[in-house]
């Protein structure tokens, strides 16, 4: 599977072997698009929206039929540590303007805190159930976009695994743990939907997620972008357009 690459203006540094996965915590036909995209010194801005989106914290009771939603499942330190938490090693995660950014399209963002160390088996579950709520609503499974990133990137596959739904959409940032790509965690086996992944190639945390794709043919959609800025697990920590732009055309590409 051939990615495509978008480099930043951060210089390139070469990928760290050090498999690790420890931001996981508590653990108890397709078709496939492939470009190759370079653009020194990348400068995307997001663009003004006709009317942007709402921010929830919680899943809407009585959601819109018509509206498109973007869950967002940040990572594992806001568990702990709280909104906009400082991490020794990547510094500020800026999870407030993360999600006003993913507001800035005209999709409702539900983001909701996990708290405490969340055992993944027990919040997939109540997520695959808040998300079947609103399909049995009315809303159409290509309306709504799972979008996480590091334990929550690993929390979407879960969820594309549990929910089965070919239209569901989802984005798996730095999510792809060692176990996920040699195959030896078999969470993600035989997910369905439309996926993206996206990971810097800095990252010693989260990989690419093309040996999942490969074993899994019945997804739907899948693709893949691959960053050049150099700062790693950290790169998702920023509330940068570069990224978060590819969200938003994500989940509005289910409409096309």
């Amino acid at each position: 599977m051939m990615n495509r690459i978008f480099q930043t203006k951060t210089a390139n540094k070469n990928r760290k072997t050090n498999h690790r996965a420890g931001w996981l915590g508590h653990v108890s036909g397709s078709s496939t698009t492939a470009r190759k995209l370079t653009s020194f010194g990348l400068m995307i801005m997001l663009a003004a929206p006709v009317s942007a989106g709402e921010i929830l914290t919680a899943f809407p009771q009585d959601p819109t039929q018509d509206q498109r939603y973007i869950i967002y499942l940040h990572g594992r330190i806001i568990e702990t540590k709280g909104i906009d938490p400082v991490s020794p090693r990547f510094g500020l995660y800026d999870y407030t303007n993360i999600v006003d950014g993913l507001a800035q399209g005209d999709a409702d963002v539900i983001a909701v805190r996990r708290r405490g160390d969340t055992n993944v088996n027990e919040y997939t579950e109540t997520l695959g159930e808040a998300i079947a709520e609103m399909l049995s609503q009315g809303v159409p499974a290509n309306h709504i976009t799972v979008a996480g990133f590091s334990k929550g990137g690993y929390l979407t596959l879960m969820a594309a695994n549990r929910l089965q739904s070919l239209e569901m959409r989802f984005v798996v940032m730095a999510g792809c743990a060692e176990g996920i790509v040699d195959g030896s965690d078999t969470i993600a086996e035989g997910l369905q939907g439309a996926v993206l992944s996206m990971v810097d190639l800095a990252d010693d945390l989260g990989f690419s997620c093309a040996p999942l794709f490969e074993r899994n043919p019945q997804l739907s959609q899948t693709d893949e972008i691959l960053f050049s800025a150099g700062t790693g697990h950290g790169f998702f920590y920023r509330a940068d357009p570069a990224w978060i732009n590819e969200v938003l055309s994500w989940s509005k590409a289910g409409e096309d």
